[in-house]
Formats: structure tokens, sequence, C-alpha cells
């Protein structure tokens, strides 16, 4: 067994292994690694922290049960993302929230630079959001694993289980929506 501190050292694929062998602390590397992405990629499709935030636990959850069939080859980020779209999808469908509700999180305090600045950052994240809640299901994935994400088209091919043609005409058609969106917000530029 790896000592904890080498597994920072060991690539993905090999903490895989390692969790095969039984290393929980090779997980743990792992989830650390990967939890932030995997909350905000699934953010970007309910607009709910706290329920990204417990789909990612589904998402590791499933990684960890799985771990022996995860094929070495340096994909493990597509395959935790495919993971994750496919958790994402099932628990939006069981739940049929389209919805995407948002409520920024922060304390109210006097009014300084710092305070000015995340205040506009969240305005723009909830109109960001919320246009993106408005684009199909189908392009806002690739919206989000494309632009969130910086996946190239034939890794999201592969996440989606889709030819890169169809990746390529998705996301042109939901950036187009999504620049219609976003025209009287403020905050609109040309695509």
């Amino acid at each position: 067994m790896i000592e904890k501190d080498k597994l920072i050292l060991l690539n993905d694929d090999d903490l895989m292994e390692n969790i095969c062998r039984g290393n929980d602390d090779a997980f743990t590397e792992l989830f650390n690694r990967y939890k932030s992405g995997v909350v905000n990629f699934v953010y970007r499709q309910c607009g709910d922290y706290g329920k990204s935030e417990d789909i990612a636990q589904e998402c590791f959850l499933r990684v960890y049960n799985n771990a022996r069939s995860y094929k070495a080859n340096g994909k493990f980020k597509n395959w935790i993302l495919t993971i994750a779209v496919n958790v994402t999808r099932s628990i939006l469908v069981k739940k049929s929230e389209k919805h995407i509700s948002l409520n920024p999180d922060f304390e109210t305090a006097d009014k300084n630079t710092k305070l000015e600045k995340e205040i506009e950052h969240n305005e723009i994240e909830q109109i960001v959001q919320n246009a993106l809640s408005k684009i199909p299901n189908e392009q806002r994935e690739i919206i989000i694993l494309k632009h969130f994400n910086d996946l190239k088209f034939n890794e999201i091919a592969e996440i989606l289980n889709c030819p890169v043609g169809t990746v390529r005409s998705r996301l042109r058609y939901g950036l187009l929506k999504l620049s219609e969106l976003l025209k009287g917000s403020g905050y609109y530029t040309e695509p």
C-alpha cells in the first residue's frame, strides 16, 4: 500500500488501481482532485448548490462502487463527467425539476469594494445561470462541458455518446440561444 503523502504524485489511473486494492486514501485523493469540478458541473445543470453537492456525492459513490469497471486509459476526468451527466439527468428526470432556483447565499455587510464585486459576480452568475436554464438540456450540457470544464469536442462526444458533429451543432445552437437570452441583460457580447 502506498503512503498517504505519496498519493498526490500518482496519476488518476494509478489512484483507481489503488482504490481497487482497498486503499481508501487513494479515493480521498481522487475526491479532493475532482470534487469542485463535479459540483460545479452539476450546479450549472440544476442551479441548486446544495443539490449539486448531493448529486456529486452520488457520483463519487458510483466511482467507488464501480472502480473495478474503470478502464485505465488516462481519461478519468471524462469517466467521472460521464457519471455526473448520467446521475444528474436521472435525478432531474425523477424529480421532474426543470426550473432552476437561484438564491445567492451571502451575508449582508457594509458596502465596500469587495462586497460590491461579489454582488456583481453573483448577479452575473444569476443572469447566466437563468439563461442557461432556458436552453434545451442537450445544448446546456455541451456548453457547460466545453466552456466551464474546458473539454475538447471529441471528449464531449465520448462523454455524451454522440458524434463530434452533433456536439459542434448543439454547441453552436446553444450559444446562439444563450446570446439571444442575454441580449437585454447588460452582459451581452457577440458570440
